[in-house]
């Protein structure tokens, strides 16, 4: 959470909405496989038995307030619990754009709010608590704006899965441009590859570049998840990168190729030329 400019997240006000937005996270909840989950049902646990979540026992009010609301009730209160033992507590792992006078913490920008959830090798749990993610950042795509329209607080949110979530989310929308990439390839191979003419135009050699980019694709991705790789959203960047790659890979070759001489103007030693080609520029193809 973030205070306006002329405003301090230390202010009582403020601490008490903070508070608030910290306990949402009692109000999200997920049904997955037809079982209801809570925060409770998926929070980190350093001992197992614990029954209250680490990210519950171990935050900025309990670390500075024991969970005492009245304790942030009174500025003066507050600033002398920040300040009262700075080395263990380490105020700077909560709060950012902090203010001093006489090397004393006055005030902060802002205040950052944590939860951990569990890691596990179990499938199911993880996927469980991915969605779980989702769901969270679901409610504060929808909330927090409310924040900051009616108390002037800006509130940021982030999760494990939010780079994963972008990523997908700005794939979606250029599929378009990447079939029209492909639509553009497919017109500048034809010119570049063949000569301005009916016959020289080599069409069918510029589909088969483009098919095979899509071949090459297709069995990759088959291969890693027929081999148990985890799949993840970074991949979904190869078709971009496949594309600039295997195109300019294309015309290098068939330009070595047609400045490579048949030997002996013979067409039976067409292989002949095709392996002083690839020779040639073999090395440059990545």
């Amino acid at each position: 959470t973030t205070a306006e400019e002329e405003s301090s997240m230390l202010s009582p006000t403020n601490l008490e909405i903070a508070y608030e937005i910290f306990r949402t996270i009692d109000t999200i909840t997920l049904q997955h496989n037809d079982q209801r989950y809570t925060f409770d049902d998926l929070c980190l646990r350093s001992v197992p038995s614990n029954p209250v979540c680490d990210s519950l026992a171990l935050n900025f009010f309990t670390l500075y307030f024991g969970g005492n609301q009245d304790l942030w009730a009174n500025s003066s209160t507050i600033e002398y619990l920040i300040n009262e033992d700075p080395v263990r507590k380490r105020p700077a792992l909560f709060l950012g754009g902090l203010q001093y006078e006489a090397e004393e913490v006055v005030g902060a920008q802002t205040l950052r709010l944590r939860y951990e959830l569990e890691g596990s090798t179990d499938e199911e749990v993880r996927d469980t608590v991915y969605e779980y993610m989702g769901e969270w950042q679901t409610f504060w795509s929808e909330r927090s704006v409310e924040y900051n329209e009616e108390d002037g607080l800006a509130v940021n949110y982030y999760s494990d899965r939010s780079f994963d979530d972008e990523i997908s989310r700005i794939l979606s929308d250029d599929i378009p441009i990447f079939v029209l990439a492909l639509t553009l390839m497919l017109l500048y191979l034809m010119c570049t590859l063949g000569k301005v003419s009916c016959v020289g135009a080599r069409p069918w050699l510029a589909c088969s570049a483009i098919l095979v980019m899509l071949c090459a694709l297709a069995i990759g991705f088959s291969a890693s998840l027929a081999s148990g790789a985890t799949f993840n959203t970074i991949v979904m960047l190869v078709p971009f990168i496949l594309l600039g790659v295997g195109v300019d890979d294309m015309i290098i070759l068939v330009d070595t190729y047609d400045r490579t001489p048949m030997p002996d103007d013979d067409v039976l030693n067409a292989h002949v030329r095709l392996g002083h080609a690839l020779s040639s520029s073999g090395l440059s193809i990545t």
